[in-house]
């Protein structure tokens, strides 16, 4: 083992590192974006097609994730419908059916209207690539953060 994996290893081993908090500032409010070993997790609030209800919920930045998964018995609360059932490809390759709606999201400073995906009870809630790109934001893995990207236009 290398110098600097030993090193990396005893840190791990200490817990050092293996939390970090950043504030965001934003004209509007403080966000929190959190980093776990590599994982980024932010705030983002989440509402109906009208803007009558809303509510904020920390959701796992996944870029592995097409749709925003967000939980189902929050959705139909604020008001979110239903409006088809696509195939899902999960992580261990199989696939499951899931229920797909829009709900209007604002997140970074971004408002959008946005695919979300109705998930059941114990499935996390996950910020997924459409969302993210959609809001201009990637996330840098070498400082552990989302950032703002140019729209692409070829």
């Amino acid at each position: 083992m290398s110098e600097c994996a030993e090193v990396g290893m005893q840190a791990f081993e200490a817990g050092e590192g293996l939390l970090t908090q950043r504030k965001l500032q934003n004209s509007s409010q403080n966000r929190k974006i959190r980093f776990e070993m590599g994982i980024v997790i932010t705030t983002i609030e989440v509402g109906d097609l009208q803007g009558r209800n809303s509510r904020r919920v920390e959701v796992e930045v996944d870029t592995g994730s097409t749709y925003t998964a967000l939980p189902r018995d929050m959705l139909q609360a604020l008001g979110v419908q239903v409006r088809r059932t696509v195939a899902s490809r999960l992580a261990d390759g199989s696939e499951k059916p899931v229920q797909v709606g829009y709900a209007n999201v604002r997140l970074e400073g971004a408002e959008l209207i946005t695919p979300v995906i109705f998930a059941e009870e114990g499935e996390p809630s996950l910020l997924g690539v459409i969302t993210l790109e959609d809001a201009l934001l990637a996330v840098d893995p070498v400082n552990n953060e989302l950032i703002p990207v140019a729209a692409k236009r070829y």
